[in-house]
């Protein structure tokens, strides 16, 4: 064990798969090298003062919404990441439906834009569209995360009906992937949205008067009998 690091973080009530102790955190080159008891001190050229304080792995949030590229208006990696960044989330797993990945090339171009946008660590999904199955098997070789389905039309995403579901199921248990479903009815949030559009409504309360629980009740019995 080295006798300098970089960093300690140290006082803190650190948080281990096996539970809480009172831990010093010595790190070298950003990895953590190994958590001490207090007696055990070693050197460090940085001091990070934990007294008091739970010290906890950082966080994953494997749903998020940057909308980068495609129309950032409302968020964008760099705003969003940092952020994730300051509430205590080092990794995101990203699906943005303003600029989708469906092809291996898309994947290529995203990953190039984003360099250096982000302030944490992240992994990128990839949606699923009717038209375009062959391409998931090389999707996933080139490292995404998840493939996301849509049972229903939204944001220009197209659905996975329930006469494809199981096509796309079987592909993606073919190389052992893995996929988020979103489970909403098509016809029934098709008609819920029509209606409300036609009588004119833009309150917040229309959101579970299109999108409702019924529509995800039926969404989501239809792919468990599968």
């Amino acid at each position: 064990m080295s006798d300098a690091f970089d960093l300690v973080v140290r006082g803190g009530l650190v948080i281990t798969p096996r539970g809480r102790a009172p831990l010093d955190i010595y790190v070298c080159e950003g990895k953590v090298m190994t958590l001490e008891p207090r007696h055990r001190r070693h050197k460090a050229s940085q001091v990070i003062d934990a007294e008091g304080l739970l010290v906890l792995p950082g966080m994953v949030d494997t749903h998020v919404h940057l909308m980068d590229p495609g129309d950032d208006s409302r968020e964008d990696f760099p705003s969003g990441s940092a952020a994730a960044a300051c509430n205590g989330v080092t990794t995101i797993v990203e699906h943005t439906h303003s600029w989708p990945i469906t092809t291996v090339d898309r994947l290529a171009e995203k990953r190039e834009y984003l360099h250096g946008r982000s302030y944490i660590d992240f992994g990128l999904a990839a949606h699923v569209w009717p038209d375009r199955l062959p391409e998931l098997p090389a999707l996933w070789r080139a490292g995404i995360t998840f493939f996301k389905i849509f049972t229903c039309q939204t944001h220009g995403v197209p659905a996975i009906h329930a006469d494809l579901m199981l096509e796309v199921l079987g592909a993606i248990a073919d190389f052992d992937g893995a996929c988020l479903v979103h489970c909403e009815d098509d016809l029934m949030t098709a008609r819920a949205e029509r209606l409300l559009r036609e009588a004119g409504r833009d309150d917040p309360g229309v959101l579970p008067e299109w999108r409702s629980r019924e529509a995800e009740l039926v969404a989501t019995g239809t792919e468990e009998s599968k």
